[in-house]
């Protein structure tokens, strides 16, 4: 079994399996703590209702609060086999798909109460924006396990030569994620995607996107989108040359936050989990914790 408190020792190493620093993990437990003993409490690790006094024993799997985070921030970090999850914490490999079950939505409750869960209602997304905010929408991709089916299969595969899922994502110039879209068919395209979340805002915005946008016009938005040639003949003139170099200066930020959600391996390889838990949580936690580790509060002076 991993020592949770010889890793902590080495910074590198634990920012390597965690993605956090060791101070943030600090602070994020704190929450997490509140949260798992609330379930805790009243239940056991199999969702049923407990019977005794909840308390660490030396035969539980995880003797501490901590352990069990560092573990679920492990799982998502390295996406590694659940066999070698068991190897390291010496359980079967059942148990580490139960607590990974278990964990999960804890997680995701934490990240709710510290507000750094992206919502993926509309309804949420067009209230949380304030007005004349400049936002960046933008999709990724992550790769499925190919289905079986042909007709879902011609729909999972996108122009990246892969079976995929895609994912709409909403920032702001802070890099913050607000919306994440539900999961779609990676041979959908990423206006169709907008078009079919119907996203709307309250309030005046600006909306920074690229050409996979064309003619998206979401209500009190106004929407940017890059110039484009006519054709191979024509270029375009200083001034369009300009205007497209300023939007890609400011829509990088929005492949950077792409890159940091990614950190977590489980949103950028393929996720062969089979229980019944929803694969958009993994792709949701790991947003999270991307707005976690931006979160200013959180960092020491």
């Amino acid at each position: 079994m991993i020592a949770l408190e010889r890793v902590k020792k080495n910074a590198q190493q634990f920012i390597s399996l965690t993605t956090l620093r060791v101070d943030e993990f600090d602070n994020l437990l704190v929450e997490f703590e509140k949260t798992a003993l609330l379930f805790f409490e009243t239940h056991n690790q199999h969702g049923q209702v407990r019977r005794r006094r909840f308390t660490f024993k030396k035969s539980n799997i995880f003797q501490s609060f901590g352990k069990m985070l560092f573990f679920i921030l492990y799982y998502l970090k390295t996406n590694l086999l659940q066999q070698k999850f068991a190897a390291f914490y010496q359980m079967h490999q059942s148990q580490v798909s139960q607590w990974v079950a278990r964990l999960t939505p804890i997680l995701q409750i934490t990240f709710r109460e510290i507000n750094v869960l992206p919502t993926q209602s509309v309804d949420i997304l067009a209230d949380s924006v304030q007005s004349d905010t400049t936002l960046i929408v933008d999709a990724t991709e992550q790769e499925i396990q190919r289905p079986q089916d042909k007709n879902q299969q011609k729909k999972a595969y996108s122009d990246k030569k892969k079976h995929s899922k895609k994912h709409t994502l909403i920032t702001d110039l802070s890099k913050k994620v607000f919306y994440v879209g539900k999961a779609t068919q990676g041979a959908t395209h990423d206006k169709k995607m907008a078009d079919n979340e119907e996203i709307v805002f309250n309030f005046p915005v600006t909306v920074q996107a690229d050409l996979g946008y064309p003619g998206w016009k979401p209500k009190n938005a106004t929407v940017i989108l890059p110039h484009k040639r006519k054709n191979k003949k024509y270029s375009l003139n200083p001034e369009q040359q300009l205007d497209n170099y300023l939007l890609a200066k400011s829509r990088i930020k929005i492949e950077h936050t792409i890159a940091s959600i990614k950190r977590c391996r489980i949103a950028k390889e393929i996720v062969r989990y089979k229980l019944k838990v929803s694969k958009n949580i993994f792709f949701l936690l790991a947003t999270s914790l991307h707005n976690f580790r931006l979160n200013p509060r959180l960092k020491p002076p």
